[in-house]
């Protein structure tokens, strides 16, 4: 049970610590030789280009970076050594984007030890992979409404980013890649925005402060693991545009008392839910039709679970979905049609609650037809980009994890 856990964090984790090695080697193989001339070349010159329109420049009496002109901040392709400004990360204090530049480029200010934070203009559109990463010290940043992308681990490892002010999402986001937002230890809220289609893999991994969290109507994908060990999370609710809950979406959860489904779902992924400890009762819409091994494994307080289908959802793995919630006897159903009185391995009752639940779900969609005009308030969630080589490639090592842990 708990290895589907351990393999989900595993692949997230060990991918981004192999990346960042890879960061830190080329780093330390370029320290082996010329890295201090490098850098002390570098703190002579406080300005330069950074792209063909576009310029930066120290100010050193409060050592912010300045950027300005058109275009992308551009990154590095093979070492952070290439930035222009890499001597001066050390003591880079903030960043401001001026108006006029619409992207910043890979890992432009990864692994930053001083920087506080980072305000952009509203013409920026996109944030690229490790931009912010395991900015030490970095706490906040606006996220102006022109930003529609953020991509893999661009705040990925900032455990202070939203201490001091909460993290304000754009509200024109569509795509939240994956790691974004992993290891941000002091996130406490997310308002997702009804703009928002896809959100990555690990996205919002180990944000321990979380503490509620409202998937949007227009959320589309949800990748695996995107919330695991939000150990604070207390509530979810689901919009109806999601159809799938990955693996691992929100494993580890041990504060997760309350859930609701959209009837939009169709599955539950492997060891979605596992480990969610505080889980007392749980609704299953009639429209899942899948629920995945170890999907509420060691939801040990997990008593009443109510299934609103005419039809067993399980597959050749889903006897173990309900593996180790030693306080559920049974599932009660609106029908015991069954074979062997049993549902994804538990026993079954017919009940009045299951009843009353479901007569209660159609007439909230009875209801929710009649005011369709009204547009419903919702928070946020993060939306995917096009696939890269990044995604293709943890895709593989999932398939390989996988067909070891099952």
């Amino acid at each position: 049970m708990k290895s589907q856990f351990v393999c989900g964090r595993g692949l997230l984790l060990a991918w981004i610590a192999i990346t960042l090695q890879c960061s830190l080697a080329e780093i330390v193989a370029v320290d082996g030789g010329n890295s201090n001339a490098l850098r002390n070349d570098q703190q002579k010159r406080l300005s330069g280009k950074c792209g063909p329109t576009c310029d930066w420049e120290l100010d050193t009496g409060s050592n912010r970076i300045i950027f300005s002109g058109t275009g992308e901040i551009q990154g590095y392709k093979e070492s952070p050594t290439e930035l222009p400004w890499y001597g001066l990360l050390p003591t880079i204090y903030s960043v401001t984007i001026e108006k006029g530049i619409t992207s910043i480029g890979y890992g432009a200010f990864i692994n930053t030890v001083e920087m506080r934070g980072a305000n952009l203009a509203d013409t920026v559109t996109t944030i690229g992979n490790f931009s912010f990463a395991y900015g030490q010290r970095f706490t906040f940043i606006t996220l102006p409404d022109s930003v529609t992308t953020i991509n893999d681990f661009a705040f990925a490892g900032c455990p202070y980013l939203g201490q001091t002010d909460n993290l304000k999402m754009s509200q024109n986001i569509t795509y939240i890649g994956d790691g974004a937002f992993s290891g941000c230890g002091s996130i406490r809220r997310l308002d997702l925005p009804d703009t928002l289609v896809h959100i990555g893999y690990g996205a919002f991994q180990d944000c321990p402060f979380l503490r509620t969290l409202s998937i949007p109507d227009s959320v589309t994908s949800l990748g695996m693991c995107a919330f695991q060990g939000c150990s604070s999370l207390e509530s979810v609710t689901f919009g109806k545009g999601l159809t799938e809950i990955g693996f691992g979406a929100f494993s580890g959860c041990e504060s997760l008392m309350s859930i609701s489904f959209s009837d939009s779902l169709n599955a539950i992924g492997l060891s979605a839910f596992n480990g969610c400890t505080q889980l007392e009762s749980l609704t299953i819409p009639g429209s899942v039709n899948s629920i995945g091994g170890f999907a509420f494994s060691d939801c040990t307080s997990l008593s009443h679970v109510c299934y609103l289908g005419n039809s067993d959802p399980a597959q050749e793995v889903t006897s173990s979905a309900f593996s180790g919630c030693t306080s559920l006897a049974e599932i009660n159903v609106l029908e015991n049609i069954y074979e062997n009185n049993s549902f994804c391995g538990k026993k079954v009752s017919k009940g009045e609650t299951c009843e009353k639940k479901k007569a209660s779900s159609s007439d909230d969609s009875s209801s929710s037809l009649a005011s369709s005009s009204e547009k419903p308030d919702r928070d946020g969630a993060i939306i995917a980009s096009k696939p890269n080589e990044f995604i293709i490639s943890l895709v593989s090592l999932a398939a390989a994890v996988f067909s070891c842990c099952l």
